[in-house]
């Protein structure tokens, strides 16, 4: 029986490992154990029927993904269950490469994989969709995000490669975990000439999400970028196309947009919400984004919560207001182009109470009260009030200790230095081709590079690294400030360059661009841009990204390893949308019933949750282990929760009844081996309560087994 299948499968492996066989004995050996599959009664064979209905696919031309019945038949298959945070898995994925490259469909071999999530993340086909990308996987990939596979098969780790015969769907072999690269291709090389009668040679047909990777139409002329707090979320003013689009930092996928793509004024959802060549962005703590839709002399704020777009500043109309003092949306302001949140003077710091605005349609830079604040000179104002900062509306380079006394030249970049001794903002002052710097303590200003003595003079431009005055830019549009080395660093985008500025010493220096537009990645030395315009930094410091604008695209600037990479942008498809599930574990896991608990009538019981492992083992890291209640009423709260080593988990009862519920979860734990492991329980807990019984807390203690490695022959 399968017994039998078991013992002369693990021989086969032994045999395949000896080395005191040579390669045609070894070619012999996998003949003679596939005759022996072959010559089993149909009762003693593990089959593969198929794919469950309504999987998720990727890497297929359709939603329907790849059938076994008219896809695959006499196809040799390999069915590679993985999970794309696995590092066994990835260890995997050269070995697929390298089968892929010497047997094709035209040879009869099919590769499919079957992803089947360790996280709950990972259930996420966009989630799924960006590893895709990340490994360039190049065959087809089911989401079985419900593990309806893994069960059906009797999965029981990953990797685990599965190889089905190409007619009945036989499972002939299963090699589990990593390092069986040259067993592998043995395997299918002779798999593959013992079926030769039977095989199916057409092709397969494939659409490879990577080859959506340089779709011009994503971006077009993408103004300016920032990043969330982690730094795993980009936002980019898709300009061109009149909306927002967050990005995968890792990946280039899509994650969402921001706007229909017409221009317009509209507040309203993600899709139905209008922008107008929104250019600056600034991410807030409390997940909100700003946005200055400039051409809509606006500022918009987008609740990435929500998934709302409303209108917190502007009329729509262009305003011709210096000074400001009203509330929201009845204060018109001009063209604001870039923003970032700051602390108002005489605040906190940290506090994040200010959004600053570089409004270049007037020249200036103005805030935006998110709270209650202080102001200058003692004075404070509400939340929603906008006015201007320094600035008195002329067109001029000149500084002044007095901030109204001063005078930009189309402000279009601005970025927060919070920490002394700078505690101010920076200003790409585009048109007097400079940089200058705003304090946050009193508004004063000065210049830090760039621009001319004259402060009348907004023709002092180059392209000359040097000091102070002596340095030139051509039009920065961007600065942006990284606390992490001590550099301010700037789009100069007429020179096609990204400069990096120690405003301390006022020194200004080339970090990439040839000085020529260009769209070239590589070392400092090779890139090339074409008038960046928007540029951020990581939260750790180490990458910069810009917003090549002339370019379309987005290109990462690594200042450790000093190269320059393009981002490359794939839209999601509609269909690879998160599926929200109820159940932690498969419907068919079984209900074991546990001794019941005698309870004290006395008050809410505190339970405790606990997980007992084999000795050895150890939580998986990264995987987040969790439990639920699935039918115990109003009377257990809460009614979910999570157990790891760090973590402290427990519920309360509060019921004077007698009754019963049941508590399911998922255990991911690792031999020291590493081979790791998923534990499904599904436990059942009579509940009673007595006036005899001593009032004590309890414990709900999850066993998980020491898993052998599960054979199918």
């Amino acid at each position: 029986m399968l017994g039998r299948q078991k013992i002369r499968s693990h021989l086969l492996d032994s045999r395949l490992s000896s080395d005191e066989l040579t390669d045609d004995q070894k070619d012999e050996e996998v003949r003679r154990f596939l005759e022996q599959c072959e010559s089993d009664p149909e009762e003693d064979r593990v089959s593969f029927s198929g794919f469950p209905e309504n999987l998720q696919w990727f890497n297929c031309p359709n939603e329907q993904g790849l059938r076994f019945e008219t896809d695959l038949q006499g196809k040799l298959l390999v069915l590679d269950f993985f999970t794309y945070c696995c590092i066994n898995c990835l260890h995997v994925l050269p070995d697929l490469r390298a089968l892929e490259s010497k047997f094709s469909p035209a040879d009869g071999l099919v590769v499919v994989g079957v992803h089947s999530a360790k996280f709950d993340n990972e259930k996420d086909s966009a989630n799924i969709l960006k590893a895709i990308l990340r490994y360039d996987i190049a065959h087809a990939v089911a989401n079985d995000s419900q593990a309806l596979l893994w069960h059906r098969l009797d999965i029981s780790c990953w990797p685990t490669l599965l190889v089905v015969s190409p007619d009945g769907g036989r499972v002939l072999h299963a090699f589990v975990g990593e390092g069986h690269r040259d067993d592998l291709l043995r395997f299918v090389r002779v798999a593959l000439s013992f079926y030769e009668a039977r095989l199916n040679k057409s092709s397969i047909s494939l659409a490879l999400a990577r080859d959506r990777l340089r779709d011009s139409s994503i971006l077009k002329f993408p103004g300016k970028i920032c990043a969330d707090r982690s730094g795993e979320t980009l936002f980019v003013s898709d300009s061109g196309h009149h909306r927002v689009v967050a990005v995968d930092r890792d990946s280039g996928v899509v994650l969402f947009e921001v706007g229909s793509g017409v221009a317009g004024l509209q507040d309203g959802d993600f899709k139905t919400a209008r922008f107008c060549a929104p250019q600056g962005l600034a991410w807030s703590e409390d997940g909100r984004l700003f946005v200055a839709d400039t051409e809509n002399h606006a500022i918009r704020k987008i609740d990435l919560t929500a998934r709302k777009v409303v209108t917190v500043l502007g009329t729509g109309v262009q305003g011709n207001d210096l000074e400001g003092g009203k509330v929201g949306a009845d204060q018109a302001i001009s063209s604001p182009w870039d923003v970032c949140i700051g602390d108002l003077p005489g605040s906190p710091q940290g506090k994040g109470d200010g959004l600053f605005i570089a409004m270049a349609g007037t020249h200036q830079i103005w805030v935006y009260f998110l709270s209650d604040g202080p102001w200058l000179k003692k004075s404070s104002h509400h939340a929603g009030v906008s006015l201007r900062f320094a600035g008195n509306g002329a067109e001029a380079n000149k500084n002044n200790s007095y901030p109204h006394k001063a005078s930009f030249a189309q402000p279009s970049g601005i970025t927060k230095a919070p920490a002394d001794p700078h505690h101010c903002l920076y200003i790409a002052d585009s048109e007097s081709s400079s940089v200058r710097s705003v304090s946050l303590k009193d508004g004063s200003t000065k210049g830090i590079v760039g621009g001319a003595v004259d402060p009348q003079d907004l023709f002092s431009f180059g392209d000359v690294d040097g000091k102070g005055n002596g340095a030139k830019l051509q039009h920065p549009l961007a600065v942006t400030w990284n606390e992490s080395d001590g550099f301010l660093y700037a789009a100069d985008s007429y020179n096609h360059k990204i400069k990096r500025i120690d405003p301390l010493k006022r020194l200004c220096s080339t970090l990439t661009g040839s000085g020529r537009a260009g769209n070239a990645v590589g070392t400092f030395e090779e890139a090339q841009f074409s008038e960046p315009g928007g540029l951020c930094t990581s939260p750790d410091g180490l990458l910069l990204y810009v917003a090549d604008t002339n370019n379309h695209a987005i290109k990462v600037v690594n200042l450790k390893e000093k190269t320059v990479e393009e981002l490359l942008l794939v839209k999601a498809p509609e269909t690879y949308q998160s599926t929200d599930y109820s159940r932690l574990t498969a419907e068919s896991t079984e209900v074991v019933v546990q001794e019941s608990w005698v309870l004290n009538k006395k008050g809410g019981k505190r339970v405790s949750v606990h997980v007992k492992m084999p000795d050895g083992c150890h939580f998986t890291e990264g995987a987040t282990s969790r439990w639920q209640i699935i039918n115990g009423d109003k009377r257990l709260f809460p009614v979910s929760g999570t157990v790891g080593p760090e973590e402290k988990s427990e519920f309360v009862i509060e019921a004077e009844a007698n009754f019963s519920f049941q508590v399911e979860g998922v255990v991911y734990y690792c031999e020291q081996s590493g081979k790791c492991h998923l534990h499904e329980f599904l436990y059942e807990i009579p509940v009673t309560y007595s006036d005899d019984i001593a009032d004590q807390d309890h414990k709900l203690v999850i066993n998980c087994p020491m898993v052998k490695s599960k054979l199918y022959f």
